[in-house]
């Protein structure tokens, strides 16, 4: 079994927009599936912590996306030879990939089941402790830290919400202008018009948390694997 729950972070789940409820199949009852069920965000979710380590950081936001992009569910990952996926995944990201994802898809289609744990569904802000921000940051709100103006300061960001503890609460308890000032620590441009730029996108950022649909948005707590 490949076990697939991220470090305490939580799997987004597709709704159905025909009845507004969850499908059977992406229920939190429900844990394994086997490859062929897994759709592309399945895929995101088991890769996310096999990509954890420090030096997957400048790549595998950048590999999620390639997986968005080609649409590798799991049925199209298990219809393609495993060379094939990882060379999809070197010209989509560079050559440094592909050693790590061949071992990863060799692994992936030769499992027969894949064990993936949702818990509980994130209705609010107040539910959300540091890793789902982390994970509402890097999944629903991605445009605004790859934003050109906080590009190269996206990783102090989430390391700034790491470190002070930003779960939902204290978000919710401070104000535009404190976030901002907490995560100005944690950068440095050196340039006024660069400083004021990197300010006001920051404040985009805390503005995009504190509005943030749950209801459009599905999100699930996972349990650590």
């Amino acid at each position: 079994k490949v076990h697939t729950a991220a470090k305490q972070q939580s799997a987004q789940v597709s709704v159905s927009t025909a009845t507004n409820e969850l499908s059977p199949r992406l229920s939190p009852t429900k844990k394994t599936y086997t490859l062929e069920e897994c759709d592309v965000e399945d895929i995101v979710y088991i890769l996310r912590p096999l990509l954890d380590g420090k030096k997957w950081q400048d790549y595998k936001e950048k590999i999620f996306e390639c997986v968005r992009q080609e649409q590798l569910s799991g049925a199209k990952l298990k219809s393609m030879k495993p060379k094939d996926s990882a060379t999809l995944m070197r010209d989509y990201c560079g050559k440094m990939v592909y050693g790590k994802m061949l071992t990863i898809f060799r692994s992936l289609t030769r499992t027969s089941t894949i064990e993936i744990i949702r818990e509980m569904r994130i209705l609010s802000l107040d539910m959300c402790n540091v890793a789902d921000i982390l994970l509402i940051l890097r999944e629903h709100l991605h445009e605004y830290l790859n934003h050109a103006d906080v590009q190269e300061d996206k990783e102090n960001i989430i390391v700034c919400v790491e470190s002070s503890q930003m779960d939902g609460q204290k978000l919710k308890n401070m104000n535009v202008s404190t976030f901002v000032q907490e995560v100005k620590e944690y950068y440095e441009t050196g340039d006024e018009t660069d400083d004021a730029k990197v300010t006001a996108q920051v404040r985009k950022i805390y503005e995009a948390l504190i509005k943030f649909d749950f209801e459009s948005n599905t999100v699930y707590r996972a349990s650590k694997f």
